[in-house]
């Protein structure tokens, strides 16, 4: 007791915790120690370690009762002293029809390899790798694909393997690691009609490699989700760990986390109730299906308060048992909502229920859980990492499994999700209220800020129902049909003051007032009404836009952002965009084993009001083969597509011009503008022509390139 000043001492006295005091001559090889101002009950040990390597065996210590810290133990093994180790990256590399280069057994930080693909194959993912500070190597997974099957070949992870060698829909591949690392993502993935693979790519790294903070920020962002099922709502279920190993100020930064994702959550709609569990050897459910952050935050703040962190086992079983009580126990009119379980620990499972069996129920419970559940897994610190991704859900392009190094990284990763929403990614939508997807003609309508690049075209000295529809590009760029534009009288494109654009909108009302447009560009090939070839045009508005929730950019193939969202080919930009004209289009329709479903929007007619509609319109429809498209619409060419929903969902007057935009990796991108139809009459009956987006991204390209194509 010594080292206690007299102070402290007193307080220590007043609170019966003397016994509760741990000591200050701990150590870590290659490193240094943080303490807690006051090492008492509950306070946290901090283990630091240089750049490019990780505490061991753990990154943290708790003082418990007895006066001693926390053992030196994790979820695998245990240690006599800590140390802090150098990264490294696995060696072991199976590269088909290819070879890399170096190659040696173990690669430090900082190293790259480089791969290369034998004649007749074209290379996708990452062409160079390097292996990053966190242990994980940088980029996707490279695969040399002869492009002899409808799903690409899907490559074998870094340090894994494969089995499985047909790539065509149904066809099954399943991967494994080496044994001292550990698979994320998905174990065995299904070629799917669209020509994506099911599941999440699989990646082998070791048990302490953990995620970039920014890279789990935006995974987390949950308002596309949201948006999605906004008519119905969303459920949230948080699950975390309080036991007293993980100590009281973690368990207080799990809150404030919750806080962030709430908040956030809220943003987007206001049909989301939350749900917090705590969970140590057993599980207490802490506040139940509210919509108020502010009751959950109080509710949390007593549990705090009023909990001894006493309890040392970690029962995640239990408490997702708590989740699945909750959902088979809800209401019928809830059956239909979304539902996004959040789990945080930093522990390995160690009593009770499988929580990967009780994972398996809860996907069980709810009716097509592929759209309508998220289960998060987030570990902090020695959380096992193979329970992990045998509990969380697997979906293409997205990651639904975390791993921090400790509880300070969750302190940062809550500071970013307060911040998501605030970039200006394009296609992103869902910080707003928004509402589920329906349809144009026969159709339900959309609500505030679920496709904010729509825009609507407003014409001087036209009826109000000929309007048209449009889509924003960039900040002083509209994409639309030149259709709309046509001065049919001058044979050229609409002087730019006769043409206004509404912005922001989702109901459009009499005195709605638009943005002033400075230049039409209509494509140079554009014959007029007589025949739909080239039918597309550009306006550059005579001041850019500030994006905000109602307004931001679609994606467009063949731009610089598509590397980050698609896996895209080693090849030039015009092989790459020809590429992109496949695997979003099907080129078109001739790929008729491809399935390609879209999304079209717009105030033009619909069933109940024929005139057109002040409300947003929305609707799914699927891409058809080009042998019926050619039958339906006699002039159809190759720069165009046509596609229907399955109930006769389409397009219809004032429509024109307004986006078809299909999802792709949580970002969506616009492959066709509403054109022209295979009859005059909106009754079901009729194919939709649209404007084929990859096929005149080149003239696009040209005409602006300020929009961004390298």
């Amino acid at each position: 007791m010594e080292h206690v000043p007299f102070l402290l001492l007193l307080l220590l006295l007043r609170h019966g915790l003397c016994d509760a005091v741990c000591g200050d001559a701990e150590g870590i090889q290659g490193g240094e120690v943080v303490y807690p101002k006051i090492r008492t009950n509950g306070s946290i040990l901090e283990y630091r370690c240089p750049p490019n390597s990780y505490a061991y065996p753990v990154s943290w210590r708790v003082c418990q009762s007895s006066g001693k810290w926390s053992p030196l133990r994790n979820a695998f093994e245990s240690a006599q002293r800590p140390s802090c180790i150098t990264y490294t990256c696995t060696g072991y590399i199976t590269f088909e029809n290819g070879w890399h280069q170096p190659r040696q057994n173990k690669y430090r930080v900082g190293d790259t390899i480089t791969f290369h693909c034998q004649p007749g194959h074209r290379l996708f993912g990452a062409a160079h790798r390097t292996c990053l500070a966190n242990g994980e190597w940088s980029g996707r997974t490279a695969a040399c694909d002869p492009e002899d099957s409808l799903c690409p070949w899907p490559g074998i992870p870094l340090g894994g393997h494969r089995q499985g060698h047909v790539f065509e829909p149904g066809r099954a591949v399943r991967f494994t690691c080496l044994q001292e690392l550990v698979l994320r993502g998905s174990p065995r993935r299904v070629c799917q009609n669209s020509g994506q693979w099911s599941g999440e790519e699989p990646r082998c790294e070791g048990r302490y490699a953990y995620d970039n903070v920014s890279s789990v920020a935006k995974h987390l962002d949950m308002s596309e989700e949201i948006t999605a099922h906004a008519q119905t709502g969303t459920n949230i279920y948080f699950v975390v760990h309080a036991s007293g190993s993980v100590g009281a100020e973690n368990v207080k930064m799990s809150g404030e986390f919750i806080i962030a994702v709430m908040e956030q959550a809220t943003r987007v709609s206001d049909k989301v109730w939350f749900t917090v569990v705590a969970f140590a050897s057993s599980a207490q459910l802490v506040s139940v299906l509210t919509q108020s952050p502010a009751e959950v935050g109080a509710a949390w703040e007593q549990f705090q308060n009023t909990s001894s962190f006493t309890q040392r086992g970690t029962n995640v079983g239990a408490a997702l048992g708590q989740v699945l009580s909750l959902i088979q126990t809800a209401p019928p009119r809830t059956s239909a909502r979304k539902h996004i379980v959040v789990l945080i620990t930093s522990g390995r499972h160690n009593v009770g229920l499988d929580p990967a069996r009780v994972s398996e129920r809860i996907q069980a419970a709810i009716p097509n859980p592929d759209q309508n559940l998220d289960i998060f897994a987030l570990g902090v610190g020695d959380a096992h990492k193979e329970q992990m991704e045998r509990i969380a859900t697997k979906e293409p392009g997205t990651q639904r499994s975390f791993y921090l190094q400790n509880y300070g990284d969750l302190g940062a990763l809550t500071q970013l999700v307060r911040g998501l929403g605030e970039g200006l990614s394009c296609g992103v939508r869902g910080v707003g209220r928004s509402r589920l997807i329906g349809r144009v003609f026969r159709g339900e309508q959309a609500e505030e800020k679920q496709w904010p690049w729509q825009v609507s075209l407003k014409f001087k000295d036209k009826n109000q129902h000929n309007r048209g529809g449009g889509s924003i590009v960039a900040p002083s760029w509209i994409l639309t049909a030149a259709h709309n534009v046509w001065d049919a009288e001058a044979g050229r494109a609409m002087a730019p003051e006769q043409v206004t654009v509404l912005v922001g909108l989702t109901t459009l009302q009499k005195d709605s007032l638009g943005l002033p447009v400075g230049q039409i560009i209509v494509h140079e090939g554009y014959k007029g009404f007589s025949d739909f070839s080239f039918d597309i045009a550009l306006l550059s508005l005579t001041r850019p836009l500030a994006f905000t929730p109602k307004m931001r950019p679609v994606c467009l193939p063949c731009s610089a952002e598509m590397s980050h969202i698609l896996d895209l080919p080693a090849a030039s930009w015009e092989e790459t965009c020809v590429y992109q004209g496949g695997i979003l289009t099907g080129h078109g329709g001739e790929q008729e084993e491809r399935e390609i479903r879209g999304v079209i929007t717009g105030w033009g007619k619909t069933a109940s009001r024929p005139q057109g509609t002040s409300m947003l319109q929305q609707a799914e429809v699927v891409i058809q083969s080009r042998s019926r498209c050619q039958q339906a619409l006699k002039n159809i060419t190759s720069d165009m597509f046509c596609a229907v929903g399955e109930k006769g969902q389409d397009a219809c007057q004032g429509d024109s011009g307004g986006p078809f935009v299909v999802k792709r990796n949580q970002h969506w991108i616009q492959v066709g503008i509403v054109s022209h139809g295979s009859t005059q009459q909106c009754d079901g009956s009729a194919l939709g022509a649209y404007t084929s987006v990859p096929r005149l991204m080149g003239w696009i390209r040209r005409k602006v390139p300020e929009l961004g194509f390298e």
